[in-house]
């Protein structure tokens, strides 16, 4: 645990939202029949509290040169409970999605925690605003299409102090790629295993996606973590055409560096982090952070995928103010104009700059998908490509770290 706080720490910057994958009950292995990770996601937090010395060297997002301001890595978590042994995995581990993320600068919208088998739906607030049924919960967790495998959980946040400037978030982890064969020698195609599984999983995202679109066709909308699928695959992944734009394009990251997994000496793309065209026409960055495919040596991986970072402005800039009438001539209205000395700063204040937001998701033991500030970046290794034979992933849970 204090490895993994130190990739959120140092690597990242500690991003004030994190998705997590892979999140074991407290006594993993161990099939007691508990099924809450309340105790593993604890002590990652105090981890990550301890690893900062209460402090982190936090850069104002969205900005070319900043200077670093010291804030508390002080996070909350939230999950929702799975049922024992129905989301696959390690028998007895219950490995689940959740989210940690600091409470001082984001909120969870007050709403009802999802059970197991809640089915979540968007809808609209006394407020006029989007909210969901239940906030944290689950996506349509009687689908067939989640039969043993990871139900992913959809939650609503607001930027601290700013009030109605809400995010969706959607934290995923498909189906796995067992049962696949070699990309090279037979058989001719590749078999892809699990592939038709992962396609009706993303059918389910999308259909939850157009429901919040119906609702609110500008909504800001994050889907990330593990689909465990390669972005060429269209029979996944033209199910959100329309619906997502995928970060590597809006930022665009050279083609060489989109991978976070690295397998049979294949670099490959698993992991991946769609934002909703709203979200997709405001600044945004990112970058993957090969921390682990780039390690000095296996002992010090702390998992086989790399954590992505990614930082946009998840709110709404707001309506221009009608300015008052100065002078009344009949029916027509003469105002002087606002007085500005300086177009940019002008222009940098109409982007809602202090509302942004910086995510990061993680998968197993390990941090995938952040946002966080190119110097932020700069602290982690970036080695030459080189050829990696594949390991098992560690997990996360309680009793690894005790």
């Amino acid at each position: 645990m204090p490895n993994i706080a130190a990739h959120i720490v140092d690597n990242l910057k500690a991003p004030e939202f994190i998705f997590l994958q892979e999140v074991q009950d407290d006594d993993g292995a161990t099939d007691s029949g508990n099924v809450s990770a309340a105790g593993t996601l604890q002590k990652l937090v105090d981890a990550i509290k301890t690893a900062s010395n209460g402090t982190v060297s936090h850069y104002e997002i969205l900005r070319e040169i900043v200077e670093p301001t010291q804030l508390q890595a002080v996070y909350s978590f939230v999950e929702v409970l799975p049922v024992n042994n129905a989301d696959g995995g390690q028998p007895g581990g219950n490995i689940r999605p959740a989210y940690i993320y600091q409470p001082s600068l984001i909120t969870l919208v007050n709403g009802t925690l999802g059970g197991p088998l809640d089915v979540n739906a968007p809808l609209k607030d006394a407020d006029g605003l989007i909210n969901l049924k239940f906030n944290p919960g689950r996506i349509d967790p009687t689908n067939t299409a989640w039969d043993a495998s990871r139900k992913p959980i959809a939650a609503v946040w607001e930027r601290k102090a700013k009030p109605g400037q809400r995010f969706i978030t959607i934290n995923l982890h498909n189906a796995s790629k067992g049962g696949s064969s070699s990309e090279h020698g037979d058989a001719r195609p590749p078999v892809n295993g699990g592939v038709d599984q992962r396609t009706a999983q993303t059918k389910a995202v999308a259909d939850f996606t157009k429901a919040i679109y119906a609702i609110d066709k500008d909504a800001a909308v994050i889907s990330a973590g593990d689909w465990n699928e390669f972005s060429a695959t269209s029979a996944v992944f033209s199910q959100l055409e329309g619906l997502y734009v995928e970060v590597d394009e809006v930022a665009k990251i050279p083609v060489v560096e989109r991978y976070t997994y690295v397998f049979n000496a294949n670099s490959q793309q698993l992991d991946h982090l769609f934002v909703s065209p709203a979200l997709a026409a405001r600044p945004l960055k990112a970058d993957h952070v090969h921390v682990n495919t780039h390690a000095v040596s296996y002992s010090v991986r702390i998992s086989d995928h790399d954590p992505t970072v990614v930082q946009v402005n998840i709110c709404k800039a707001s309506p221009p103010a009608q300015p008052q009438c100065a002078y009344q001539i009949g029916n027509y209205c003469a105002s002087p104009l606002p007085a500005f000395s300086d177009a940019k700063t002008c222009v940098y204040v109409s982007l809602a700059i202090p509302c942004a937001v910086r995510v990061l998701t993680c998968h197993d033991s390990e941090l995938r998908s952040a946002f966080a500030s190119r110097k932020a970046w700069s602290a982690s290794p970036r080695f030459p490509l080189r050829q990696h034979r594949n390991v098992s992933s560690s997990r996360l849970n309680a009793q690894s770290i005790a």
